[in-house]
């Protein structure tokens, strides 16, 4: 029964620290699903916004820090 003692604080500190890794990869691989959700959401609406701008047959180039101009002539 001593030796279960002697035995019984690491296995529980290993057990711990195993569930503890398992909590966080599930976590990160939430996050990574998220992320490869979000990237394919924006490509369709890239696509979308593209196939509208060759069927309006405009296109805006507009620099990231400016808004776009309120009219825009042909």
């Amino acid at each position: 029964m001593e030796w279960f003692k002697e035995w019984a604080k690491p296995a529980v500190v290993i057990v711990a620290i195993g569930l503890i890794a398992n909590c966080q990869n599930q976590r990160f691989d939430t996050i990574d699903n998220q992320l490869k959700v979000i990237d394919e959401r924006t490509f369709e609406m890239n696509t979308r916004l593209s196939r509208i701008e060759g069927k309006l047959d405009i296109t805006v180039n507009v620099p990231n820090n400016e808004s776009p101009p309120a009219r825009i002539e042909k």
